[in-house]
């Protein structure tokens, strides 16, 4: 088994949700800091790279003086198969960003 996938992100900013196509399979997953995410995705300069292991997914951006540029890890929370329902771990999620 594979323990990291080259993916190319699909990100909600507005709910927090990202989507990342597996073994051609969706999975769903909400985004911590969907703001830092998506300013990271347009600075890529590789593609993004996800490890289930430890539910990561490393964005490589730009840095002075290193060819491969920096990796930038975000932690992801599943949203398929979790205990809790989308809609609460969105809403939830929103409460935190409002105060």
């Amino acid at each position: 088994m594979q323990s990291v996938f080259r993916v190319l992100p699909i990100l909600d900013t507005d709910l927090g949700v990202i989507q990342l196509r597996i073994n051609r399979r969706w999975h769903r997953f909400l985004c911590p800091a969907p703001a830092a995410l998506h300013l990271a995705l347009a600075r890529a300069v590789g593609p993004a790279e996800w490890n289930p292991m430890s539910r990561t997914l490393a964005i490589r951006v730009p840095r002075t003086g290193s060819a491969n540029g920096k990796a930038c890890a975000f932690v992801l929370e599943p949203l398929n198969g979790s205990d809790r329902s989308a809609s609460t771990l969105t809403r939830d999620h929103a409460a935190i960003l409002i105060g």
